[in-house]
């Protein structure tokens, strides 16, 4: 029998259309692995789909367990509508019991993914231009967001 993934994050469609992200990084919640294995893929839920997407997974080891170290990230796709999988340029090796968040940033502003209701999730969003993401995370000129994104990786022994 072959050893089980982990799928982590927010796997529903969530109701409210969320546009208006050009040139912004949003992350969160933070999640935390159950197994070892890689993050090879980040999956995001796109309402409507405009320009392009970039994802990342920042490790959770700023203050107070806020996202700092850049991970992995992917390189540029075009917005699809719908699910949209995109890989990570180089998996992402995770042990059980890490702590990371997920990121994507966008370049168009029509592109919406779908947020939950206003719930304690914790997460950031701050200004950063479309591009390659930051390494660190610049938490510093962040706000808190305190919606569930539809957004989710999956875990591969």
């Amino acid at each position: 029998m072959g050893k089980a993934f982990q799928l982590i994050g927010e796997f529903t469609v969530c109701a409210v259309d969320d546009p208006g992200n050009q040139d912004v990084l949003c992350v969160g919640p933070s999640i935390v692995a159950t197994i070892d294995g890689q993050i090879q893929s980040l999956t995001l839920f796109v309402g409507t789909a405009a320009g392009n997407i970039r994802v990342a997974v920042y490790a959770a080891d700023g203050t107070g367990g806020a996202p700092d170290t850049l991970l992995g990230e992917s390189a540029s796709v075009a917005a699809v509508e719908g699910w949209q999988t995109i890989p990570l340029v180089a998996p992402v090796p995770v042990s059980a019991g890490d702590g990371f968040w997920l990121a994507c940033n966008f370049d168009d502003g029509g592109c919406a993914t779908r947020l939950g209701a206003i719930d304690s999730a914790v997460g950031h969003i701050v200004a950063q231009a479309y591009g390659a993401m930051p390494d660190p995370f610049p938490l510093g000129g962040s706000t808190p967001g305190n919606r569930t994104r539809s957004f989710y990786c999956l875990i591969n022994p």
